[in-house]
């Protein structure tokens, strides 16, 4: 293991965890939960210690309603301000939003967030991640965030190869490199 990923602001479902802005990073309408604060940064730095690069993704739409475009841009860019003047955090990543094609963002509202951290905090890695086996290309992404379909068989080299070859043949010209975020067969399990 060389890495985690943590879903800081994710919404338990049924019943599974706490179903308030209490054990979550940010508030429902977007601000950053100011208890929660030292515990992100303590995993982050535990991770550090350990050798973990982190994988932050964030998720907008995890609450009962999603949380206003503007104050989720708002919290993404406190969080990459707040890493950077302590330091940077060069190990942690950021995707700042979690499958984004199907959870109601748009192209051009990715590439407004992706921009707003760049511009924040222009080495931190940020990507924006797909699902269901599609590939996103932005030029404000760092790396390519790549979710396989449920059903591949992710764990055999050839599989592997074949899905990586394909990623590179949609990003186009593109050349970044690609994160095989998520190979994780759920159904089969």
């Amino acid at each position: 293991v060389d890495g985690i990923r943590v879903l800081p602001n994710w919404h338990y479902l049924c019943g599974a965890g706490p179903s308030d802005d209490t054990q979550k990073l940010f508030t429902s309408k977007g601000t950053i939960n100011e208890p929660m604060w030292p515990i992100f940064v303590g995993m982050l730095d535990r991770a550090a210690f350990h050798g973990l690069s982190v994988d932050v993704t964030f998720t907008r739409d995890t609450f009962p309603r999603p949380i206003p475009l503007a104050a989720y841009r708002a919290a993404i860019v406190e969080v990459a301000n707040r890493l950077r003047a302590a330091g940077g955090h060069r190990h942690v990543l950021f995707d700042i939003q979690n499958e984004y094609p199907i959870h109601g963002m748009s192209d051009a509202d990715v590439h407004g967030l992706l921009s707003a951290v760049r511009e924040a905090d222009p080495e931190r890695i940020v990507t924006a991640s797909a699902g269901s086996g599609d590939v996103v290309h932005d030029p404000a992404m760092s790396v390519t965030a790549y979710h396989d379909g449920r059903e591949s068989r992710w764990s055999e080299a050839a599989t592997a190869r074949a899905e990586i070859e394909a990623v590179r043949a949609r990003a186009g010209q593109a050349s970044k490199p690609i994160y095989y975020q998520e190979p994780m067969p759920f159904r089969k399990f």
